[in-house]
């Protein structure tokens, strides 16, 4: 049999329970809005009946003793976090390098009025006017402005890339000095909550920091998470202390394959992280990143002249080895880094720097020396310096300037092929040709071979033809010369299948041509003059009279990575659109990804507060049905008191 007063102690404690959950759902509904907020439930537990000692064994008696509050445990599943930190990763990752681009992509500006290849069409389209009045002082004024245009843009591009590096680099260290500072606050909350536990306590609100500190964290480097079971009595549902690690395996500086962890929830240590450049990233902020190094702050008494940490038992990975996805890894990549093949440096903004230097340096070799080979209006052989570049510069775009000498006397522009020659602008149309000629160059020797220093891959490749010192760039279509002009080149043939250049007969005779197409698919490889007697004539191209030991200016439409300065440029503004659409693609995927396991998870551990406010009633009516109920036994009590054993007074 119970007590008498058992009754009045269930109601209390139902009291005490429902009261429990309602302060609960009200912690809830407070923080509704607050982020990274895990929303909560108290576990009720029924109390068992008592057991009686007055059988043998005991008898546990058949009613109940009512409930009590147990853990306040939050709605979480682990599982989706894993998820969502390597979705998270990987859509910072691709939203890195997508913002990169887009920067990028504004500075080259194509296509468009301002871009490189519009003030080179400007540029050329002047030296082609030039071309047809060599003389003309307003001609001449334009070309040498042109070409000043040229030369700015150069620069412009190279120093506005050159700063968005610098943004990136700077970008770096803002990440890792949040890196670390997430470190030291995910350690200190584990001591917190290393403190709490063993008494049996359940720390859901640091928990839920530590998640939020978590998930900041995955943003800029995936991270693998795993828990400490604290000491003491800690509660089943207690998680312990959180264990941080890069995720994968890696290659350190010995070539040992290592785990890097960043927070050791055991003995509470923190791994920081040191982003190292080649040289002093003081002087030079665009320097390549050459490593990463992860520290114990405790034990690294500063860098040695080399920028290296000296702690002992750090670990260096290097740049190109790390391959964990995050903003890190966007950032480097997007910057530039260390590598050890040939070329020994990678990345985005570094590539399409090393690309325009190589372009402006091509560009103005060959333009200066088709000028050096003209003469100007006063019949003087052209300088060999129309531009002028500094090839031994960290950036040669940068120097690019044109001659002062050209600037202020225009008629010091070589645009006649032979002196004193009045309008003669073969010289001019020659300079157009250093920006669409292909640059490699074939040699004809007295074997009567064509041999490129290049292998040409399959495509479309053109030989132009000028006509009475005029040069004409012909597609693909028949060439009609009329029967009254005689073409200074022998008849051609083109053999797809054979890559042969067939000539006349007798190697010399020059004929009237008439509906010869000139351009043919050829497969790549070696091109033979193949002339049955006599020595080479020439053939003529976009510039040269080709004889024995001269060279043969080909033009191809498909040539790999060496093709045309235009070609070679729109090249480079093809890759960076690729690249570029590549990384909206795959961050707009990744981020449907993570906004698909985020709305999963939020499902799970957010408020609702339809929710909330249902639970919220439900515990009112329990708590006014328990105060009901204690209500009643306190009337039974009372009749039992006070009004029993009062017959017969």
């Amino acid at each position: 049999m119970v007590s008498t007063f058992n009754g009045l102690e269930m109601a209390k404690r139902a009291l005490s329970a429902q009261q429990a959950a309602m302060y609960t759902t009200s912690h809830n509904i407070s923080n509704a809005n607050t982020e990274g907020y895990t929303r909560q439930r108290v576990n009720f537990e029924a109390i068992n009946g008592l057991t009686s000692s007055r059988e043998p064994g005991g008898i546990i008696d058949t009613i109940g003793n009512g409930v009590e509050p147990g853990s306040v445990e939050r709605i979480r599943e682990q599982f989706l976090d894993v998820q969502f930190r390597k979705e998270n990763a990987k859509t910072q990752y691709y939203s890195q390098r997508a913002e990169a681009a887009t920067q990028m992509e504004a500075i080259l500006n194509e296509p468009s009025e301002e871009g490189l290849s519009h003030i080179f069409d400007q540029f050329w389209n002047s030296l082609q006017d030039l071309s047809v009045n060599p003389e003309d002082s307003g001609a001449r004024s334009v070309v040498a402005q042109r070409a000043q245009a040229v030369a700015d843009t150069f620069q412009y591009t190279a120093s506005s890339l050159e700063s968005v590096r610098d943004d990136l680099r700077n970008e770096m260290n803002v990440k890792q000095t949040e890196f670390n500072s997430l470190l030291n606050q995910i350690n200190q909350l584990n001591r917190q909550i290393g403190e709490i536990e063993p008494h049996g306590h359940v720390a859901n609100d640091l928990y839920d920091e530590r998640d939020r500190l978590l998930d900041q964290l995955s943003s800029i480097a995936d991270i693998s998470v795993s828990y400490e079971k604290s000491s003491g009595m800690p509660s089943d549902i207690a998680m312990g202390k959180a264990t941080v690690k890069l995720t994968g395996k890696f290659i350190d500086a010995s070539n040992n394959e290592v785990d890097v962890t960043l927070v050791n929830g055991s003995d509470y240590s923190v791994n920081h992280l040191y982003v190292n450049t080649e040289g002093d990233a003081t002087d030079n902020p665009n320097s390549n990143v050459k490593s990463f190094h992860f520290y114990n702050p405790e034990k690294v008494s500063g860098t040695d002249e080399a920028g290296e940490l000296t702690d002992p038992n750090g670990i260096k990975i290097a740049a190109e080895n790390f391959k964990v996805t995050g903003q890190l890894k966007g950032l480097m990549e997007m910057h530039g880094y260390q590598t050890t093949g040939d070329p020994d440096e990678a990345g985005t903004y570094i590539d399409m720097l090393n690309n325009l230097d190589n372009m402006a340096e091509a560009f103005v070799e060959k333009f200066n020396d088709t000028h050096a080979n003209g003469y100007d209006l006063e019949g003087e052989a052209g300088t060999d310096t129309f531009f002028e570049i500094d090839t031994n510069a960290t950036r040669p775009s940068l120097t690019m300037t044109v001659n002062r000498d050209i600037l202020d006397n225009h008629d010091k522009i070589a645009a006649s092929s032979a002196p004193n020659a009045s309008g003669d602008g073969l010289n001019a149309v020659k300079l157009a040709g250093s920006y669409t000629d292909y640059l490699t160059e074939a040699s004809l020797d007295n074997t009567n071979t064509v041999f490129t220093s290049d292998d040409l891959p399959i495509g479309e490749y053109t030989i132009d033809q000028p006509v009475d010192g005029s040069a004409s760039y012909w597609s693909n279509s028949n060439i009609t010369l009329g029967t009254d002009v005689i073409s200074k080149i022998d008849s051609v043939i083109l053999d797809a299948s054979n890559n042969v250049i067939a000539v006349s007969n007798d190697g010399k005779s020059f004929y009237s041509v008439n509906d010869v197409d000139l351009k043919s698919p050829l497969d790549g490889g070696t091109f033979e003059s193949n002339i049955l007697q006599g020595n080479a004539q020439p053939i003529m191209t976009a510039e040269n009279n080709v004889t024995n030991g001269e060279t043969l200016k080909i033009e191809a439409g498909e040539l790999g990575s060496k093709t045309s300065v235009k070609s070679y440029f729109e090249g480079m503004i093809g890759e960076l659109g690729v690249l570029a659409q590549e990384s909206y693609r795959m961050e707009a995927n990744s981020g449907t990804l993570r906004q698909q396991v985020s709305d999963n998870r939020d499902s799970v551990s957010k408020v609702s507060l339809d929710e909330e406010m249902t639970n919220l009633i439900k515990f009112q009516h329990a708590y006014n049905a328990a105060a009901r109920s204690m209500t009643t036994i306190d009337e039974t009590l009372d009749r039992i008191i006070n009004n029993m054993g009062l017959v017969g007074r």
